[in-house]
């Protein structure tokens, strides 16, 4: 989820501050244990993506797990790399930004950056703040919170957040691979959707228990534009807005549809089972105890 420092006071904190607070940058590969607890090292990290930073209390957290700062910083370093070339090959532009990791426990997280209680990843100006106390480390949860947030960093370098959120949200879920079940449940008879008008605007804005929605459903209209129109295109949606397009103006030349008629278009895709009506023919065979072909999936 990101967040502009525009929108709220005081969100992003200086480094100097963080290291008050315990929170240490540190390079990986001249790491010891007894230097992240004593004192700061040099901000410059051998990690070629990013900057590692991992606040004291957390080490303490995972200490406890046998995992070390060495293994916890390689594993970021990782997992933000390989994002980062994931994210050029899908969408055929140069990955050249460089964020800050930061992993904070719980407590840590909403005091640093503010951000909603459900949340527990948030970019805010170059860095990727993530609350690693509930979700522990090397779960495959915490990988995909890293990804997602790798996105974020990414849409911020190359367009500044003019993406309407749905979009922004929904290409993080779908290239962090968050795909899961989520988005199915619209299919259900009589489900309600968001309507993608309603959700240009930051989630974290957005009343708690309409969130898992909005993020579900921005799931299935990236994915559904991504099937229809592939990751090239998206990679040029993003470049005219690089070069001054605005983001409808982008995405209509680009796309060559709008907003409506994407959803529109998901109303009548194939996949989309809300309005399929029971087979007379198969409820007859029901009933009469014969074997009834195997269906095709349906989303539960």
């Amino acid at each position: 989820m990101p967040i502009n420092s525009k929108f709220e006071n005081g969100l992003l904190r200086s480094l100097s501050a963080q290291i008050n607070k315990g929170i240490l940058t540190f390079s990986a590969a001249s790491l010891t244990t007894s230097a992240i607890f004593m004192t700061p090292l040099s901000a410059d990290s051998t990690c070629p993506t990013a900057i590692i930073e991992i606040s004291n209390d957390y080490l303490s957290e995972i200490d406890i797990y046998n995992i070390s700062p060495e293994s916890e910083s390689e594993l970021l370093c990782g997992i933000v790399t390989g994002t980062s070339a994931q994210i050029s090959s899908l969408l055929k532009i140069p990955v050249n930004f460089k964020p800050s990791v930061s992993v904070l426990t719980s407590k840590e997280f909403q005091s640093e950056t503010g951000a909603p209680s459900w949340s527990q990843g948030i970019f805010i100006d170059g860095v990727i703040y993530v609350s690693g106390s509930r979700i522990k480390s090397m779960d495959q949860e915490f990988r995909l919170m890293i990804k997602h947030e790798t996105f974020h960093a990414f849409i911020y370098n190359i367009s500044a957040f003019e993406l309407p959120a749905w979009l922004e949200e929904g290409l993080a879920q779908l290239i962090s691979g968050e795909t899961k079940e989520q988005g199915k449940r619209f299919y259900k008879p009589g489900r309600s959707r968001p309507k993608l008008k309603n959700l240009r605007s930051d989630f974290h804005k957005l009343p708690k228990h309409l969130v898992l929605d909005a993020y579900d459903y921005s799931l299935l209209a990236a994915r559904h534009l991504v099937a229809l129109k592939g990751f090239e295109k998206v990679g040029e949606y993003l470049l005219k807005i690089t070069n001054g397009y605005s983001s409808d103006e982008a995405f209509i030349e680009t796309f060559e549809m709008t907003e409506s008629e994407l959803e529109k278009s998901i109303k009548t895709s194939s996949l989309d089972r809300s309005n399929e009506p029971k087979r007379a023919s198969e409820n007859s065979r029901l009933s009469k105890g014969l074997r009834s072909p195997t269906p095709s999936p349906t989303p539960k």
